[in-house]
């Protein structure tokens, strides 16, 4: 397999570097509790339900599993390019239902603003990538 160009390199480069915080984020979520939410300044977001908690940690896994799963496909992205594309529009609706679901249960803009630019940002550079190393 040829090696991508090195403008490529850096986005994944990038891509990589997303993914280890996504997979921190993950691990974060797992262990927090109402004093990391203070810590974080949304410590008004706690909720004590158990069924919100639950989800909350499940999450947290998902995000690690997602992170790692990101992490080792851009070890080689020209070996797993046929993937690229799907995640790409898999992400920009994750995204979509993130900003939608602000939107809906008017949750402040400060608290939804960095996840969806995140996973916006994730697909445009996996879409970068995708493009540079089918031309």
């Amino acid at each position: 397999m040829k090696k991508p160009e090195t403008p490529a390199r850096i986005i994944i480069l990038l891509i990589r570097t997303f993914s280890v915080l996504m997979i921190a984020g993950g691990i974060v979520r797992i262990f927090s509790g109402e004093n990391t939410f203070a810590l974080f300044g949304i410590g008004q977001l706690w909720i004590e339900e158990p069924y919100a908690l639950y989800v909350y940690k499940i999450l947290g896994a998902f995000v690690i599993f997602t992170g790692a799963s990101v992490y080792a496909v851009f070890g080689d992205p020209v070996r797993y390019r046929k993937i690229l594309l799907l995640w790409t529009y898999l992400l920009l609706m994750t995204g979509g239902v993130m900003l939608a679901s602000g939107l809906v249960l008017n949750i402040p803009w400060i608290f939804s603003l960095p996840d969806y630019l995140f996973v916006f940002t994730l697909a445009a550079l996996i879409f970068g990538v995708r493009n540079k190393i089918n031309s």
